[in-house]
């Protein structure tokens, strides 16, 4: 896949956009949580980025159906095993709850027993409970179409990436914090997992403000003190609290011809540095 341009946007109105993304999935979610059994890594919740259906996709639930949000128009739909849309609905002006019911009577109508259906999840989000009253907002056309080429421009670098580390874990979306991620463990000459290493691309929270690019990692044995990083390519290191490296969408987005090469650079330096002090031997 060709990396797709990413145009200059205001920042404000991207995030607004991903914040209405967020909720929306959690319909995913909620069909993973409730109707799929219980994963250890919390993994039967997760979704991935479908570019061909241009769509945040959720496991295969009974019947081969799954629920996803389609865009640009924000749809929330069930998809059947040979990705056809079986049922649709748009979901700006509407209600959390309205869209609940219309939901549990699409999976109903397709031989899905909704009977351990619950409208609840075992987290929360931010503002998890925004349109427990007030309607959906019709979704930025042009925003939505950014973040969709963010979503496919980051699980091609993070298939590109991984080939390199068979160990590494399926990139996949994840309802909580929203990020799109791949995790490699490190593991000991016992097979005891040591260390970890965590990238991807993540929306704006408190740390950024705005969509980044990420390379973080875990340690069992946390370092007193760290030794002085380089810098990654236009990227940052932070060490207080989360640990790891990261790449604000402002600048890639700031050099138009070299975008894809921002980036990959931006994740070849930062994972070097990682694997150093995660004790990781590449490949």
């Amino acid at each position: 896949m060709e990396w797709k341009t990413l145009e200059k946007i205001d920042i404000p109105r991207l995030n607004h956009e991903n914040n209405l993304h967020h909720q929306a999935v959690q319909f995913i979610a909620l069909a993973g949580k409730h109707l799929l059994p219980e994963k250890a890594d919390d993994s039967n919740t997760n979704m991935l980025w479908n570019e061909t259906l241009n769509s945040y996709t959720g496991n295969v639930l009974p019947q081969y159906r799954r629920v996803a949000i389609r865009l640009p128009d924000l749809s929330l739909c069930i998809y059947d095993e040979k990705d056809f849309v079986v049922q649709a609905m748009e979901m700006s002006g509407y209600t959390w709850s309205e869209l609940y019911d219309w939901l549990e009577k699409a999976l109903q109508a397709n031989n899905i027993d909704t009977g351990n259906l619950k409208p609840t999840l075992h987290y929360e989000i931010s503002n998890h409970n925004l349109y427990e009253t007030s309607f959906f907002d019709k979704p930025d056309n042009e925003a939505a179409k950014q973040v969709a080429s963010l979503r496919s421009n980051i699980r091609e670098i993070l298939k590109e990436i991984v080939a390199d580390y068979p160990e590494a874990s399926h990139i996949r979306i994840w309802p909580h914090h929203f990020d799109t991620g791949t995790f490699i463990p490190v593991n000991n000459k016992k097979g005891t997992m040591t260390a970890s290493i965590g990238l991807g691309l993540a929306v704006a929270d408190d740390m950024v403000n705005e969509p980044y690019f990420y390379v973080n990692h875990w340690l069992e044995k946390p370092l007193e003190k760290y030794p002085e990083l380089p810098a990654p390519s236009k990227g940052k290191w932070i060490i207080n609290g989360w640990k790891g490296s990261v790449l604000p969408l402002s600048a890639v987005i700031s050099n138009s011809e070299k975008q894809h090469e921002t980036v990959m650079t931006f994740f070849e330096q930062a994972l070097r540095t990682t694997e150093k002090i995660t004790g990781k031997k590449s490949g």
